[in-house]
Order: structure tokens, then sequence, then C-alpha cells
């Protein structure tokens, strides 16, 4: 069985950065990820820094998660919109595994 990373998942950009950050991974384990983000990178971060959620929720799923929040709507801040402090973790995770000119690039975005 392999495991394969899940890029377009809400949780994957947060939580793998935490992870690299706090150590519940291992070092390749978060060159992996950090290579995934670098790969991505017109998806998760393009023009404007980080994406909570990508894609962002529509029909179906924007209805259940958000119960119509019309806040909420794509593209929106809260739904695959950006979030600026979401950079500080991608540094933070950047700088650990010794590769700070990812986060440099996605900083000069801001």
């Amino acid at each position: 069985m392999s495991a394969q990373l899940e890029w377009t998942s809400p949780g994957f950009f947060v939580g793998n950065c935490i992870a690299i950050l706090s150590s519940l991974i291992t070092l390749a384990q978060a060159t992996t990820i950090i290579y995934l983000i670098e790969e991505h990178w017109e998806d998760l971060i393009g023009e404007i820094p980080l994406k909570i959620v990508y894609p962002a929720l529509e029909g179906h799923d924007w209805r259940t998660v958000t119960e119509f929040d019309p806040k909420n709507t794509r593209w929106s801040y809260h739904n695959g919109g950006t979030w600026q402090a979401l950079v500080w973790l991608l540094t933070g995770a950047c700088i650990k595994i010794e590769r700070p000119q990812i986060a440099i690039q996605a900083i000069e975005l801001m």
C-alpha cells in the first residue's frame, strides 16, 4: 500500500506545515510536502499568497459546509480565498527543511 498526498484537501496546507514545524513527520516526508507545494505553486499560491481551500467549494459541498453563508461564496476569504497569515507557516516549514527560497518567493508576493 502506498500513501498519496492529497494536496487539494482543505487541511493539506495548514496541517502539513504544522506537522513539519512540530517535527511530527520525518525530514523526508517534510521535503516531499514542500516539493508538492512547489509543484502545485500556481494552484496553492499563484499571484496572491496561499489559499485556505483549493479548489473552492461550490454546489452541494458549499451548501453543506457553509450552510449557504453568503460571505463564503466561491473564492471569498473563507472559501478558496487567500490567507496571508499562512505565509508564516510556510516560512517556518521551509526554514525547518532548509529551503527558505520557497518562502521568500511567497513573501515577495505579499
